[in-house]
Formats: structure tokens, sequence, C-alpha cells
């Protein structure tokens, strides 16, 4: 049984993927080798999370350790799913993860670490608190539910807030017991954690609308401390929450309710509603007068914005492979470094979708003189996992020089990424595995002109991807005074 599943890990794991899917890499090796253990967060029956530090470097992680033995039965498809959906998914307020490890019977998740904790360490919320949280939370719904991703355990101690600022972001994590759905079939088991199951998911008959439902939960947890259904008492069974979940059951008699608006109170009930048809989407949701009465957005300054569209117009005429050693940079950003291109990104995507669209890209640069074709080939340019829209980590890769210092070990770490087979050398059979359904000769061929290696040359030595990087921001350093003398 354990080599099976041993196998089916390396097969799920090392399968041909998509460039986006493959921005988290796999390891046969050693995680203590390149990680060290810092101190424990947590653990369970099943496996334990720490916090580790790279070897020779401040920056911290999280490390989800999973214990295979006697639960690889139980764990397996809990395991395998976790990591193929999350590897999938590209958003601000969702978790990222980085790589991942299979050593003996132990599966090692290398992910961001959040240090806030969850949603119950701030509790209870003011209504201007909770919109700003429940748009976060809604805006990765949405994205999920776009990309054909059910949560279905949305909950408190599912969503984590990034650091300890007052201001911290928020990230959706525990990816395993998603699921991936189809419009047309229901699914028909019964997971997540009761207090926000929907009564679809107690009947086994459900599809996307139950996040909703848990999201509404949320709400009405977050404004008032406490749960919709366990009714005024504290000591009530899980018979009675269930009874109260099936028929809908719940009110706003408790005394905090009294103070919180009638917005607030409707947005909750479209969301805790029986009929999934009647409950509101994620898209709704966000455009309900609730989440944006009162709220006032802190302008991006107009000299940040202009900036940022100066580096996406530069961007688009960087060499492919340093497009793709920043998208692997940008992928593992702390996200303290990137505060303001986040908040640059949700300019771009007004509609909180968590993808930029090319209307929105259009839109986002309409004080420039540039045509439809220059804009259109200036957004095909920026999108390099060629999916039609720009996506969250592509934003960042094109603007992220703007607010981090690279340096040599940034780039040494995507060489490295590329580099999946550690012979010290990147060669195109690298590039094939990298792109995965996204390879084509032609583009790797473009790599290697780009280069200017010599025709006899079949390989990138570290060394000369690390000039070739520097080289070219030199150049569009020269090229940035230019214009600001012209």
């Amino acid at each position: 049984m354990g080599a099976c599943f041993g196998k089916e890990v390396h097969y799920q794991l090392t399968k041909t993927l998509s460039l986006k899917e493959n921005r988290l890499s796999y390891n046969q090796g050693d995680v203590f080798e390149k990680y060290e253990k810092m101190y424990d967060i947590g653990s369970g029956a099943m496996g334990s999370i720490a916090c580790v530090r790279r070897r020779n470097s401040k920056k911290k992680y999280a490390l989800k350790t999973i214990h295979m033995g006697e639960f690889e039965s139980l764990l397996r498809n809990s395991l395998l799913n976790e990591i193929s959906i999350i590897r999938s998914l590209d958003h601000p307020n969702i978790v990222k993860a980085y790589e991942v490890f299979r050593q003996n019977k132990n599966i090692y998740l290398i992910m961001q670490v959040l240090s806030g904790g969850d949603l119950n360490e701030r509790k209870p919320y003011s209504e201007l608190q909770s919109k700003k949280i429940l748009k976060h939370i809604l805006s990765a719904v949405k994205y999920m539910h776009n990309h054909g991703v059910i949560h279905r355990d949305l909950k408190f101690e599912n969503i984590m807030f990034e650091n300890n600022s007052p201001d911290a972001f928020i990230q959706v994590i525990d990816f395993g017991l998603s699921a991936r759905y189809n419009a047309l079939t229901l699914n028909n088991s019964m997971v997540g954690t009761i207090l926000t199951m929907s009564p679809q998911v107690l009947e086994k008959k459900y599809s996307k609308e139950c996040d909703l439902w848990s999201v509404g939960v949320i709400a009405y947890t977050m404004l008032s401390g406490k749960n919709p259904f366990h009714g005024c008492s504290s000591l009530v069974s899980i018979e009675e929450v269930t009874s109260n979940i099936r028929n809908c059951s719940y009110c706003y008699k408790e005394w905090c309710w009294h103070f919180i608006g009638k917005k607030c109170k409707n947005f909750i009930s479209s969301l805790i509603v029986y009929e999934p048809e009647k409950r509101l989407t994620a898209d709704e949701a966000l455009k309900h007068d609730w989440l944006h009465f009162d709220v006032k957005e802190k302008e991006t300054s107009l000299s940040l914005k202009k900036k940022v569209n100066d580096k996406l117009l530069s961007y688009a005429n960087y060499s492919e492979v340093k497009k793709l050693a920043l998208l692997l940079i940008a992928h593992k950003s702390k996200s303290d470094d990137i505060v303001r291109l986040r908040k640059v990104f949700t300019r771009y995507d007004p509609n909180n979708s968590g993808d930029i669209s090319l209307d929105e890209f259009k839109d986002a640069l309409c004080s420039y003189c540039l045509t439809d074709e220059e804009l259109e080939d200036l957004f095909n340019q920026i999108d390099i996992y060629n999916d039609g829209v720009i996506s969250y980590t592509e934003f960042l890769a094109a603007t992220i020089e703007l607010d981090e210092n690279l340096d040599k070990d940034r780039i040494l770490d995507a060489f490295n990424h590329i580099d999946c087979d550690n012979t010290g050398f990147i060669t195109k059979e690298n590039f094939k595995v990298l792109f995965g359904i996204n390879y084509s000769e032609d583009r790797v061929n473009r790599i290697f002109d780009e280069l200017n290696l010599d025709s006899n040359s079949s390989k990138i030595s570290g060394e000369y991807f690390s000039e070739a990087f520097w080289k070219e921001c030199d150049k569009c350093l020269r090229l940035s005074k230019n214009d600001e003398i012209n």
C-alpha cells in the first residue's frame, strides 16, 4: 500500500502541468537541508505545522508536515487534492504554496507564513472592520468559483491574518476539503464544519452556493460574536444546531443587533437563505450596498499609478527569460514587501475577480496615447501564462522592481527553480518541464536566441543567467533616463 501511494504521489506531483501550476516546485531531497526549523505552530494526529527559515536567510515560511504511516489511505486524496488546487490558484487573498518535498513517508509543504492568527483573534468586529475583511473573503470566493473550485470549509479558523498589524490582509487557507465542481453536477459528500455548513451540504446535494452560506455565517459571527444557529443558549446540542440549519432558523434578537444597520442585516440574510438559487453569488455580494456604504478606500497616489503604468510598458520589452525570473521571484515575495503593489492591483481589478481583464487593462492605461492594437500587444506581453488575463502574480512580476531591491539570492532562487534536476545548468528540457502544457519549441528557442548563446551551447549556467538578468536591468535603466531627458 505504501509503495503504491508513494508512486501515486510522485505521479501527481510530476505530471505535466501548466506554467502557472509549476510555480510550486517538487523536490525529493531533504527539506531540512534547505530549511531550518524555528518553532512549532501547531500539531495534530496526522501532521504538524512549524515556522521554518531558509538556511543562510532571514526569510520565514510555514512548513506543513504530513505523516503518512497508518493514515495514508485517509490522507491520500485530501493531501493530493490540497496540493493540486492550491497550486492552480493565484489570488492576493489565497495562501501561497512554494515547494513540496517527499521524503520517506512524509510530505512537506512549504507555504506562506501567517503570523496574525485567525478571525477568532480579533472578534467581535465593527461594521467597518467586517466590511473590509468580507470584501477580501468574497473576492477570494469569486475567484475560486470562477476557476471551478468550491472551498467547502470556510470558517473563522480558515481565515488568517498575515501579521499582527491592525490593517493586516487576510488569507483563505486549508484546501484539503475543497473540490472542483461542474455546474451540471451536484456534490454528494458531507464535508466541512457543522457550524458553517449549509442545509444542502447536510442533505448531500449542493454546489458552489454552499460557500456563500458560510460567508453569511462568518459575517453574522464577526458582528455578534456568536454563531447564528446556536440560539440564545450556550448549551445547545449538535442535533439542535443541525435542526436550526436545516430550517434556516436564526434571528437578530441579541442586544448587539440593535446597533447594527438594516443594510448589514439584509446583506447577511441574503446569504443565509435556504434556497441556493436565492442566495447572492460572490459577485452579487461584492456589489451589495452595505459593503460600499461609508467605506472610503484610500486613493492610490497619481505618481505611483504613473510609475506602475510606466513599469508595465518597460516590462513588456523584457526578454522572456527575465520575465520568467521575475514571475518566480514575485511568487515568493514577502507580503510586507508588496503592500503598495497589492493595493494598486485592486485598482486595476475593480470587479474584484482576482484577475485583470483586457478591458480593465485598457481602462487603466487610457491616459496613454496607445491604439487598441498596441494595448492588446502590451497585455499579451504581460500575460505570461497565455490564459487571456493578467493574474495577480503576473502583475507583481511586471511591477515588483518598483518596491523590492532584488539581490543575487533571489535571482539564484529563480535559476534553481528552473534547474529542476539540480545539474547546475538550465537546459531546454528544463524549460519544457517548467512550461508544461504551455510548452512550445519556438518559445524555448527564442529564450536561447535572446541570451545570444553560441549555436553549440545547449545549457545556461547560473552565472550567465544572473549576468543576463542584470544586463537587462542596466539597459532598461539607461532607456528610462533617456526618456526622462527627452
